[in-house]
């Protein structure tokens, strides 16, 4: 009886761990026009910034990336609201900000 209370103790733990490794994977992709100024100076690309937003309200902004070409994949949301906005970097100069975009995952 002992015996078989741990085999049923570990089918439970491996099917536990099954279940965690099967949760939905979300992301958010991101693609915008070329700076043309970036790619005439040769410059390093681009800083992808991110907030969260509830209840209307935005608030947060942090550079969670860069990318070398007009495209990101923000791989780290889970369900909720996030915005997002794009600078173009050349040597240390940085860009003003893009407009800004809204994305709920849901």
């Amino acid at each position: 009886m002992n015996r078989l209370l741990k085999v049923a103790h570990l089918l439970l733990l491996t099917l536990v761990l099954a279940m965690a490794a099967c949760k939905p994977h979300y992301y958010v992709a991101l693609t915008w026009n070329p700076d043309p100024e970036v790619a005439a100076t040769g410059g390093a690309g681009y800083y992808v910034y991110r907030a969260t937003a509830a209840n209307g309200q935005v608030s947060g902004y942090a550079r969670i990336g860069s990318a070398t070409q007009p495209a990101y994949r923000d791989t780290s949301v889970s369900p909720g609201t996030y915005s997002y906005y794009i600078t173009a970097i050349a040597g240390k100069a940085e860009s003003r900000p893009s407009n800004v975009v809204t994305f709920t995952v849901t």
